[in-house]
C-alpha cells in the first residue's frame, strides 16, 4: 500500500504536524547531512594527501648534502712559502775550466759548473769526468773520492753539499791526478780534453784540459780522482773554525798548501 501525499500549492502555508512538511524536512536533513559527510570525507583525502607530500619532502631533503656553515670570520691570503731549487736538468749548466796547480808532483784542475738556464737550480754529488785521448777516445775515467781526511779539497764535510746555482752562478769541483812516473815507468799518458757530466744529467761537455798553472795535456800517472761540486769557483771549502793554524814565525817563509792523494792530510812545501 503506498501513501501518496497531498501536493500543496504555492499559496498554502506549513501547517504544525503537516506530515508533507515533516518529509520535506527529513529529505532536507538527510541531504545535509549526506553532504556533511561528503565534505569530511574529501576534507580527511586532502589531508592525508598533503601529508604524504610533506614526509616526500622531508625524506628527500634529509638524504640531501648537508649545507656547508657559512663563515663570518674574515679570511686572510696565506704568503707563498719558498720552495727548494729542482736538480739542474740537461742544458741548464755549461762546465767550463777555472783554474789548475801543481805541486810535490801533484797536478788539480777545477771544473767550473755555470747555470746558464733562466731559473735557479740544485747540484748535488760528483760530476763524471772521462779522459780522452789526442784521437778523442776515452781512454781513463775518474774516481769519485769521498769527502773526509782523503779529500784535502772539502774539509769539515761528510757528504757532498747541496749547491744551488742563481742565473749566471758558478759552482766547482776538483779532478787531482799526479805528474810523477811510478813502477819503473819514464813516462806518463796524458790527456788533453776531458769529457764532463754534471750531477744528475745525462749530456756531456768537452773541456780542455790544463797541465799546472797553464795549458796542456792533464798528465795520468795514477788514477784520476774527482771531487764533489761545492760553492764558489775554487773547489775546495774553507777549514772549520776550529782547526787551529799557528802563525809563521819571524822570518820563516808561508807554507803552502798542496793536495796528497791518498793521504790523510795535505802535505807543505817549507
Amino acid at each position: 500500500m503506498t501513501l501518496e501525499l497531498p501536493k500543496r500549492t504555492e499559496i498554502d502555508r506549513p501547517v504544525p504536524g503537516d506530515p508533507v512538511a515533516r518529509a520535506e524536512e527529513l529529505i532536507i536533513k538527510e541531504a545535509r547531512q549526506r553532504h556533511r559527510r561528503r565534505l569530511v570525507a574529501i576534507t580527511g583525502i586532502v589531508v592525508v594527501a598533503i601529508a604524504g607530500m610533506a614526509i616526500a619532502v622531508l625524506s628527500l631533503v634529509g638524504h640531501g648534502p648537508t649545507p656547508k656553515p657559512v663563515s663570518t670570520l674574515p679570511t686572510f691570503s696565506r704568503q707563498p712559502q719558498p720552495t727548494a731549487a729542482a736538480m739542474c736538468q740537461n742544458g741548464q749548466v755549461n762546465v767550463t775550466s777555472l783554474s789548475s796547480g801543481a805541486g810535490t808532483g801533484n797536478v788539480y784542475q777545477v771544473l767550473g759548473f755555470v747555470n746558464v738556464s733562466r731559473s735557479s737550480c740544485t747540484l748535488t754529488g760528483y760530476p763524471q769526468v772521462a779522459a780522452l785521448d789526442a784521437h778523442g777516445d776515452q781512454v781513463a775515467l775518474g774516481e769519485p773520492l769521498p769527502p773526509g781526511p782523503e779529500s784535502p779539497w772539502v774539509t769539515g764535510v761528510t757528504t757532498p753539499p747541496s749547491v744551488t746555482l742563481k742565473p749566471g752562478q758558478t759552482a766547482s769541483a776538483i779532478i787531482q791526478g799526479t805528474e810523477v812516473p811510478v813502477a819503473g815507468a819514464t813516462t806518463c799518458p796524458s790527456y788533453p780534453t776531458f769529457l764532463v757530466t754534471p750531477p744528475n744529467q745525462t749530456e756531456s761537455i768537452t773541456v780542455p784540459s790544463r797541465q799546472g798553472s797553464g795549458p796542456g795535456a792533464f798528465p795520468g800517472c795514477s788514477p784520476i780522482k774527482v771531487n764533489p761540486v761545492v760553492p764558489g769557483t775554487t773547489g775546495s771549502l774553507p777549514a772549520p773554525a776550529n782547526v787551529y793554524v799557528p802563525p809563521p814565525r819571524p822570518g820563516s817563509r808561508v807554507p803552502t798548501t798542496v793536495p796528497s792523494l791518498g793521504g790523510s792530510a795535505p802535505t807543505t812545501t817549507p
